[in-house]
């Protein structure tokens, strides 16, 4: 809002494959997406890479202990939404070994997720430094090393990426995402 003044920005929370949907046909100017894959029919634009891991409730440990992929897929889990990263992810995580994982909640509002396992609700994927955080904490474990990895992206349609505001647009959010570079600690 500061450096576009004259872009009025509006935030609707969808599944992936919505915004994907909704951005090549127009219906939508633009979105941040986080994905395992560029959507099709879109122009991505990679910003900043993003790991999930799995997150089991602490009544879990022995599962921790003795089981392998087919035991925590047999495991509650918390999903999201149908098209959603988080369900995409987690649906391709179990069937790279020919596994379903037994779905207890579908659950549209992602940002409840860690606090549902923390409560004993299900297992479910979160963001790296999430789940690590809760697992330090002692809120729920982080099963072995297992990860899913994605990357947010700025997706935009091809047909409009020149158009100058959604030009502007996108130099902004890059520069935003643009990593930076770490600050060497001044000389004592």
């Amino acid at each position: 809002t500061q450096r576009l003044p004259l872009i009025e920005l509006k935030t609707q929370i969808l599944p992936t494959a919505v915004l994907a949907e909704q951005v090549s046909t127009g219906r939508l100017p633009a979105a941040l997406t986080i994905a395992a894959h560029p959507p099709r029919g879109v122009l991505w634009l990679p910003l900043r890479s993003v790991r999930y891991r799995i997150a089991l409730p602490t009544e879990h440990a022995a599962v921790l202990k003795r089981g392998g992929w087919r035991e925590v897929a047999q495991l509650p889990w918390l999903d999201g939404p149908a098209g959603s990263h988080t369900h995409l992810l987690l649906r391709d995580m179990f069937e790279r070994h020919g596994l379903s994982p037994r779905i207890a909640m579908q659950n549209d509002d992602q940002a409840n997720l860690e606090a549902l396992v923390r409560a004993g609700a299900g297992c479910a994927l979160l963001r790296e430094e999430t789940a690590l955080a809760g697992a330090a904490s002692g809120d729920f474990m982080v099963w072995g090393q297992a990860r899913a990895d994605a990357m947010l992206g700025f997706i935009l349609p091809y047909e409009r990426a020149s158009e100058p505001a959604l030009v502007a647009l996108s130099s902004v959010i890059q520069a935003i995402w643009k990593p930076r570079a770490p600050v060497a600690p001044e000389p004592l």
